[in-house]
């Protein structure tokens, strides 16, 4: 049988869901207000940095992880003594709680309840919000997701060292010998030879002599031009 006068439905609260880490690296990644100082912790310790590496992917799911309807139900639910209800029997307040899960599918738990206190800062809240609009207070209000911030501490706090190129090779890591240089410079060479164009020829080719000579071996423009020099050498006498 339905109830008529089931005006507020029973709900649970449903704590945020994330992975399980010991006590000391909660304190540092849940607790601690400054990331300075976590990932500080945590990088200079051995014990601490392995975990923290190894709590990544459930960090990154966790704060990536869509509301449940029961965290949803409890977010909205916590405002009805400010936004009073009307009755409703289950069948209606099942399709009234159907709207806000459809539309907040996807939305974290941190999302939603930023989106429900912004909301009730708004000047025009005399009602509930209705499931659209709450949408997207959601995916526009600034929301504090402890598992986005954990994940970001771990991540910076395991991040390797930069190793320094500048130092000697190891013995593993010895330099080529001579020979071994010679070699692969050798091949080199042969290489780019291989792949250059052929030489051009920078000497330049005058077309034959066009001029016809007689049987002294002396054209007729040279001759010419002997007789001319001599003539201004006799001027000049």
């Amino acid at each position: 049988m339905e109830n008529p006068t089931n005006s507020l439905p029973a709900t649970t609260t449903t704590p945020q869901a994330g992975p399980v880490l010991t006590a000391p690296l909660t304190s540092w990644l849940l607790v601690e207000t400054s990331d300075h100082k976590a990932i500080e912790v945590i990088s200079k310790s051995p014990i601490l940095r392995d975990e923290a590496r190894a709590a990544i992917p459930a960090l990154r799911a966790a704060a990536i992880a869509p509301a449940t309807p029961e965290q949803i139900k409890a977010t909205i639910s916590t405002r009805f003594a400010l936004f009073p209800q009307p009755q409703r029997n289950d069948a209606e307040w099942s399709a009234w709680w159907a709207d806000y899960v459809d539309a907040l599918s996807g939305m974290s738990a941190p999302a939603v309840e930023a989106g429900m206190a912004a909301w009730v800062r708004h000047p025009d809240a005399e009602f509930m919000c209705k499931p659209g609009k709450l949408l997207e207070l959601a995916k526009t209000a600034p929301s504090t997701n402890k598992w986005v911030r954990a994940h970001k501490i771990a991540v910076a706090a395991t991040i390797e060292p930069i190793k320094d190129f500048d130092k000697a090779p190891t013995p593993q890591q010895e330099r080529e010998t001579a020979e071994q240089v010679a070699l692969l410079m050798a091949d080199f060479h042969a290489k780019m030879k291989a792949k250059a164009p052929p030489p051009v020829s920078l000497t330049r080719t005058l077309p034959p002599p066009c001029a016809k000579v007689d049987e002294t071996g002396v054209s007729d423009e040279m001759r010419a031009l002997l007789e001319r020099q001599r003539a201004k050498e006799r001027r000049a006498a």
